[in-house]
């Protein structure tokens, strides 16, 4: 694993200790963590962003999770799309995305400013069942600091992969 993405998932994962929610990293990067840690595969594509999503039961909750996630260092670059962040100190790229209450039927989320449709078919039961993987600090060192473990899962033919951060 690179060591920027490693930084920002250790922050992530005490981030998610400290804010009592668990993290599903899903998409590409998931599926290319799985394929290291699990096959020994390397993908040799990497993908410039991370995919999380956060069980939220509401729009207002969304929001202080992000200004939190402001206070620990990443920012909000790109007006009009306020999943985006980027972790100032390794540049990370993670896209926040929520599920939970506030989708529609657990099936999609619409969001509020600008009403479009997103699908989080899958989120709930990618939480509820997983594999675990520790996190790895750059000098090769499981990082116990937090405790933090990631869960990973194989969300069948959406061939897509869910990670729990675990506290």
């Amino acid at each position: 694993m690179i060591p920027r993405l490693n930084r920002c998932l250790v922050k992530l994962g005490s981030f998610s200790k400290r804010m009592d929610v668990s993290i599903l990293l899903f998409g590409a990067t998931a599926r290319d963590i799985l394929f290291s840690h699990m096959h020994g595969i390397e993908s040799g594509r990497m993908t410039m962003d991370v995919d999380i999503s956060v069980q939220l039961p509401d729009w207002d909750a969304y929001r202080r999770l992000g200004e939190a996630m402001r206070s620990i260092g990443f920012i909000n670059k790109h007006e009009g799309h306020e999943e985006k962040f980027t972790d100032q100190e390794t540049g990370q790229e993670v896209d926040l995305i929520p599920f939970g209450e506030l989708a529609q039927d657990g099936i999609k989320i619409i969001w509020p400013d600008d009403q479009s449709e997103w699908r989080v078919t899958g989120f709930k039961d990618a939480l509820n069942n997983a594999l675990m993987l520790p996190v790895i600090s750059d000098n090769g060192e499981m990082f116990c600091g937090g405790g933090n473990w990631y869960q990973v899962i194989y969300i069948g033919h959406l061939w897509d992969i869910a990670v729990k951060g675990l506290s």
